[in-house]
């Protein structure tokens, strides 16, 4: 399956409530046999998150502003992916991208002990004229979230995705035991969550620029299409 799509994937949080009602001193009944569970679904606005939402977006943000401080421990990663019309249609991908090799790079830094972060994932994926970037920062400590992740999609060829930067158009944190916090481009009037894609912004090129990206990922890419072979014998494998 193709893990770059799916990290694009938008997820509906779903909670079992069951309602019984019942006499003050008796037993709670049990269901009857052929009783449907009723399910609540909670639906994220993305576009317009609540002003709640936003400054706890904010709030949870912030502290990576800063530059990193990455451990020597890392990994890159390359490779092609062909999806099925079945994982297509899993993965929440259009449909016409089905048999379409899908050409990736993969970065990963560990961070020092002290960060507040235990790594940092950078990939880039492109699929004919689309190229999707994704930045995904793990949180060491889960309390409060567990990952935050940034990407965008846009036209045009990886060369030229490189040379530029390209703004995230969506964000997301998860947190644990509660709904995803999203912040996503929409064609409506946007102006009160300029300063998140701000920070947003800000937040992704200083770890895209402090992993290499610009340097790395276009070496990987030629060698992924042939046109260029590694000096040492991993990273031909």
């Amino acid at each position: 399956m193709n893990f770059h799509r799916a990290q694009l994937a938008l997820v509906l949080a779903a909670g079992l409530s069951a309602a019984a009602q019942t006499a003050p001193t008796a037993t709670p009944a049990a269901p009857a046999i052929g009783d449907k569970p009723k399910y609540k679904v909670s639906l994220v606005n993305s576009c317009r998150p609540s002003p709640a939402d936003a400054s706890e977006m904010r709030h949870l943000l912030e502290p990576f502003r800063a530059k990193p401080a990455y451990s020597g421990d890392f990994e890159i990663a390359r490779g092609v992916t062909t999806l099925s019309e079945a994982e297509a249609l899993a993965s929440g991908v259009a449909s016409d991208t089905a048999g379409k090799p899908s050409h990736w790079v993969r970065l990963s830094r560990d961070l020092t002990e002290k960060s507040a972060l235990s790594g940092a994932q950078y990939s880039l994926s492109h699929e004919d004229r689309s190229v999707t970037e994704v930045l995904v920062l793990h949180l060491r400590n889960t309390d409060k979230a567990m990952q935050i992740v940034f990407s965008s999609t846009v036209t045009g060829s990886p060369e030229q995705v490189l040379r530029t930067l390209t703004p995230p158009d969506h964000i997301r944190i998860e947190r644990y035991g509660h709904s995803s916090l999203m912040l996503a481009r929409c064609p409506v009037d946007q102006a009160l969550y300029e300063p998140l894609f701000t920070l947003g912004r800000e937040i992704f090129a200083t770890y895209r620029e402090t992993m290499g990206v610009e340097r790395i990922v276009p070496e990987e890419l030629e060698r992924l299409n042939g046109r260029k072979e590694s000096k040492s014998p991993a990273g031909n494998q």
